[in-house]
């Protein structure tokens, strides 16, 4: 069975049994004609011309960047969000990285090898003390040959590769992407290529992609599901309200943890087919209102690397 077929019918199964949490499809209507008005004034976007990172020069190197840094991008806090080591966040996370590609970029003048970038950003990480530290070193050492499997995901006219095949080379090659039932790192991987898909210049995406990018989870993490809670269109019952308020950890893997994310990715893909836009376009709409969600209630805190 492929990788996202398997995802969705988790999904499916887990939302035809909750109990901590409860759909709202009204709201889910009100949020789809939010997202169409929103929607007109992201043509940057929509157009796949989203910037590439600063020191990131060719194909290779974006591909190289969102490999490394979706790899680790998971739990920026320690015990309550208000605590961050260091300022840890996503941003700060990419703002390191570039920091490593414009020191290699300088030390040999010319494209960095990976396997030197992936060395010092374990260092730079660590210096920095983001947590789970431990895991996020493990995760980088699974990085092999990036260049084999960048041939696996572009296409000539001559080859044509899906998304889900794309999805079995990244998880085979790097099994710390095939952790997280509901595939947020590996998603946001991809979409984040696909956001800039008009800025590749030497390679191409197969143009069915068009169709097949919308077959991909919104990245679900923290903030998704606290911003679909903020539009209505979840509810959580009062065990697990309390809990959220009172920032006490919802275990990784429990029945509460798996129905927000389950809940959260059904919501999102109703989304999607109720407008015909894009994973992409829908997790940056949502994204955009992360901190009017948070004024009203905090997200879920779980320790984990898959988000």
């Amino acid at each position: 069975m492929a990788i996202l077929e398997t995802m969705w019918k988790l999904v499916d199964a887990v939302v035809s049994d909750l109990k901590c949490v409860t759909i709202d499809y009204d709201s889910i209507k009100h949020t789809c004609t939010s997202l169409e008005t929103w929607k007109k004034g992201q043509q940057v976007l929509c157009d796949g011309e989203v910037p590439l990172p600063s020191e990131v020069k060719h194909d290779m190197d974006l591909f190289m960047f969102y490999l490394i840094a979706d790899s680790v991008n998971f739990c920026y806090w320690y015990g309550s969000p208000k605590w961050r080591p260091g300022g840890s966040s996503s941003t700060k996370l990419e703002d390191l990285l570039s920091q490593v590609f414009y020191w290699k970029h300088c030390q040999y003048n010319q494209r960095p090898h990976w396997k030197h970038v992936v060395d010092m950003f374990q260092r730079v990480l660590s210096n920095h003390q983001f947590p789970l530290l431990p895991e996020r070193r493990q995760l980088l050492q699974e990085i092999e040959d990036i260049p084999v499997l960048f041939s696996h995901m572009f296409t000539s006219s001559r080859t044509k590769i899906t998304i889900d095949q794309c999805l079995q080379h990244l998880v085979w090659m790097i099994p710390g992407y095939s952790g997280d039932q509901f595939l947020k790192r590996a998603s946001l991987f991809f979409l984040e290529l696909w956001k800039r898909r008009r800025l590749i210049r030497e390679y191409s995406f197969d143009p069915d992609w068009s169709n097949q990018i919308k077959g991909l989870p919104v990245p679900i993490d923290y903030h998704i599901p606290n911003v679909l809670r903020y539009l209505g269109c979840i509810h959580y019952n009062k065990t697990l309200s309390t809990m959220i308020s009172d920032e006490q950890l919802i275990p990784k893997g429990s029945r509460m943890e798996v129905e927000i994310r389950a809940a959260s990715a059904y919501v999102c893909q109703a989304i999607g087919k109720h407008t015909n836009i894009t994973p992409d376009v829908i997790d940056a709409f949502l994204f955009q209102q992360k901190e009017v969600a948070r004024s009203y209630h905090p997200f879920h805190l779980t320790i984990t690397t898959d988000y």
